[in-house]
């Protein structure tokens, strides 16, 4: 159960296949965008469920995203009555109080794999509603008999915020390819010349890009940026690069917005992946 468009969720996709070549059926149940709503199969024993997701872009927002949420637990309670499961993971605190409901009717244990990482909510958080969700994260989680976490560092956190201690990480990243492995291997070991460094996604002041492109600036090095540029940090942003294309050197570009699934494509160009946490 992720409260979230089920477009590009590589550690859902990669968890839900996993499961069904083991032998499961799994159904992974979200939202839908752009008109794209109910099943659609990934391979044999596993489905996607795509719950609508109404637009009133007019309504204010608080009121506009409690009639999505009711919409989606709609959505769920419909199918749970057709499709009874045996177990469930809930993957974000929005959608935690939902799979324990949906548990306690069906005898389901919830199992709590965090696949995203949010602070200690805020008045704006409480404002929009979804602070009080994360409020009670802890609270919920103690229920859970199992929570899983993405990166180690973030389980420290989550074991202290949560009280709880965490009981495995999943890395956070779509299967293993080995056939496009053995491809970069064959380019990084094919190349000469300058490292070339590059970042791919968000692009705000939480992602530290200030300091990425200053390092790269002190240090000479090749760096390309893709990602969406937050609009609050676009002035700062776009003045950075402006200052590093001042140097003459062209070391560090701006190469704009790359959709996910040609993302792999584009990285075998580089030699050093900078992810920021």
């Amino acid at each position: 159960l992720p409260y979230t468009p089920l477009e590009n969720e590589p550690p859902l996709f990669a968890l839900g296949s996993t499961l069904a070549e083991a032998g499961h059926q799994v159904l992974c149940v979200g939202y839908g965008t752009a008109g794209r709503t109910g099943f659609s199969r990934v391979r044999h024993g596993y489905h996607l469920y795509r719950v609508y997701r109404p637009d009133f872009m007019r309504t204010p927002r608080l009121l506009r995203g409690a009639i999505r949420v009711a919409n989606y637990w709609r959505g769920i309670l419909h199918l749970v009555r057709r499709w009874v499961p045996d177990l469930i993971f809930a993957h974000n605190y929005d959608v935690l109080p939902l799979a324990l409901y949906v548990g306690a009717k069906t005898h389901a244990p919830v199992i709590y794999y965090c696949t995203e990482y949010t602070e200690k909510p805020g008045i704006r958080e409480y404002l929009t509603g979804w602070g009080f969700l994360k409020a009670v994260e802890p609270l919920i989680v103690r229920r859970c008999p199992v929570a899983i976490s993405v990166e180690p560092n973030r389980a420290i956190l989550q074991a202290k915020e949560w009280k709880r201690p965490i009981d495995c990480v999943i890395l956070n990243a779509p299967k293993y390819d080995d056939r496009f492995a053995e491809r970069a291997i064959t380019q990084l070991e094919n190349r000469s010349g300058p490292l070339r460094f590059v970042y791919a996604g968000r692009i705000s002041e939480e992602q530290c890009i200030d300091q990425l492109v200053s390092a790269a600036m002190a240090g000479g090095f090749h760096l390309d940026l893709y990602g969406h540029v937050d609009s609050g940090f676009a002035p700062r942003f776009h003045s950075a690069m402006e200052s590093a294309q001042e140097t003459g050197e062209h070391l560090i570009v701006y190469r704009g917005k790359v959709k996910y699934g040609e993302l792999k494509e584009v990285l075998l160009g580089y030699d050093v992946g900078v992810c920021l946490y």
